[in-house]
Parts: C-alpha cells; sequence; structure tokens
C-alpha cells in the first residue's frame, strides 16, 4: 500500500512540473491605478519625444523562477522621435518612493572585447528592426549590424554588477538569451527583451524609468516612468 501510495503522488506531481515550464512566472510587481494599461493587465506604456516604451513584470515564463533574485522586466521600445536613439542598460532603473535605486544589471561582462559567455545564442523571437548593436556585443548578434562607434559601453558599470551576479549566481543561458540588446535604435525601429532589475526590497511603490538618450549627441532629451505598486 505505502508503494502504491507513493506512486499515485508521482504521476500527480509531475504534470505540474512539466506543464509550469510555459506558465508566466509572476513578480511582485502590479501596474499601479495610474498606470496606462495596454495589450493586457501586466502590459503598461508611455510615450515622449516620439518614443513608446512599453514594460510588463510579469513576462517571464518557466523555470528557474529567477524572480526570487532580480525582477525581470520585459520592454519594448518604439522609436519614432526621428533619429537614432541609444540604447544602454545604464539608461534605465527602478526608483522608490524613497528614492532608492534599483539599478538593471547587465548580462554580460566586458573584458576588453571578449564577453564572457560563449553559450550565446539570441532568442529570434524577440523583435529587433533597425537595430545596431554596440560593438562590445557584436559576438551575441553577429546577425545584427554593428553600431555606429559612439561607445563600448561602461566598463565600470558592468564590473560592479558582474559581482552581484556572481552572488546571485546567474545568469542563466535563458537570461542572457532573452535580454534586451545595447545598441543605436534607428528611427522607425522596434526592439524588445528582458532587463533584469535588482529585487525590490522594502518598497510600496517604484517607478521604471527609462532615459531617452538621442545617439548622435548623447543628450538626454526626456525620461519616462512608469508606475508599478509592490506587492
Amino acid at each position: 500500500m505505502k508503494r502504491m501510495h507513493a506512486v499515485f503522488w508521482v504521476f500527480l506531481i509531475l504534470p505540474g512540473i512539466l506543464l509550469s515550464g510555459g506558465c508566466a512566472t509572476e513578480t511582485r510587481l502590479e501596474p499601479a491605478p495610474s498606470a496606462a494599461l495596454q495589450g493586457g493587465d501586466d502590459w503598461i506604456e508611455v510615450r515622449y519625444g516620439g518614443v513608446l516604451v512599453r514594460a510588463n513584470p510579469d513576462a517571464w515564463t518557466g523555470f528557474p523562477e529567477i524572480v526570487e533574485k532580480v525582477t525581470p522586466m520585459k520592454v519594448e521600445i518604439f522609436n519614432d522621435h526621428g533619429g537614432p536613439i541609444r540604447i544602454l542598460y545604464n539608461n534605465f532603473s527602478m526608483v522608490s518612493e524613497t528614492g532608492r535605486r534599483y539599478s538593471a544589471l547587465p548580462p554580460y561582462e566586458i573584458e576588453g572585447s571578449i564577453a564572457r559567455y560563449e553559450f550565446v545564442n539570441p532568442t529570434h523571437g524577440l523583435e529587433r528592426r533597425e537595430l545596431s548593436v554596440s560593438p562590445h556585443q557584436r559576438l551575441y548578434y553577429p546577425e545584427l549590424p554593428g553600431g555606429m562607434g559612439w561607445g563600448y559601453g561602461d566598463p565600470c558599470y558592468y564590473s560592479c554588477y558582474g559581482r552581484i551576479w556572481r552572488e546571485l549566481e546567474l545568469p542563466t543561458e535563458k537570461m542572457v538569451n532573452k535580454a534586451l540588446p545595447e545598441g543605436e535604435l534607428g528611427d522607425g525601429g522596434t526592439v524588445s527583451g528582458f532587463l533584469y532589475m535588482e529585487r525590490v526590497e522594502s518598497a510600496e511603490r517604484v517607478e521604471f524609468r527609462a532615459d531617452l538618450v538621442d545617439a548622435d549627441d548623447g543628450y538626454i532629451f526626456g525620461t519616462v516612468s512608469l508606475p508599478f505598486v509592490v506587492q
């Protein structure tokens, strides 16, 4: 009887494990009541200066459940600014009601021109149109054109948050594959992918912020904020 009882529970639990691989893994963030909901209850968006930024904190699917360590934020950017804009990880953050900043953790390390991971096979399902990747990411996105030489990323920014990744024992291969690329997004272009934000602690509300940067002169012409409440 004991053996039959054990077999019953194995078959009861196993389908749930198998099916969970395609389900969304929810974070602690929910759109604030003031947010502009679009395309479902989890997406919110804001437009400024011809740039549309959309964000969804509950788009991550499958194992591992990384939301216990970071906040995977799915981001879509549509550029109708009239010229190219820069996409850099240090242009994104989440800021709490007390002013604490939670940064976007770059899922790569820069050591000269050598990338840390060699197993990356970027997911082609993430939309990229009119995107030129920054020079230090050419190894990750060989199918995309290179950037115009405006910069190679901030090595100090990468090395600082690389230490946090090692403490978290992340990122996984899937996380790197689905990351938002850095680069130059041309007028009329679109890019989507995940940003891995530091996990929010001790906050009731946060704003996901994106600095909008002109690619030609590096000028920040605006900052958009998308409000969330913390469950």
